[in-house]
């Protein structure tokens, strides 16, 4: 038997890194979409919370967005596909061609 070498991790964007940049460059608010503050009638469209809901999220911790399965979905709303290609278009997704981005999340 071996000893155990320390392993390199994947690489991985920083999430919140990413999201203030689609946000800047784009002139968006992922984490409210809709621009609610604006008008309370629109529904609110959180990315983020969206995220929560479909992986287990803690601070301190890598997860994947699978982008050609999530635009694909038909239950993946039309707001939520407009900003995985958002995602897409500035940040290819790093994983060796199977469509899905690895980030590193930390608050």
């Amino acid at each position: 038997m071996e000893k155990p070498k320390p392993k390199q991790q994947e690489p991985a964007y920083d999430y919140h890194e990413c999201e203030a940049w689609i946000n800047e460059k784009y002139n968006v608010t992922v984490d409210n979409y809709s621009k609610t503050w604006e008008d309370r009638s629109r529904p609110y469209q959180n990315f983020w919370h969206w995220i929560l809901g479909l992986n287990e999220i803690h601070n301190g911790c890598y997860f994947r967005m699978d982008f050609d399965t999530w635009s694909r979905e038909e239950v993946t709303p039309a707001w939520v596909k407009e900003i995985l290609t958002l995602f897409v278009n500035e940040f290819p997704p790093n994983d060796g061609g199977i469509g899905e981005f690895r980030f590193w999340v930390s608050w």
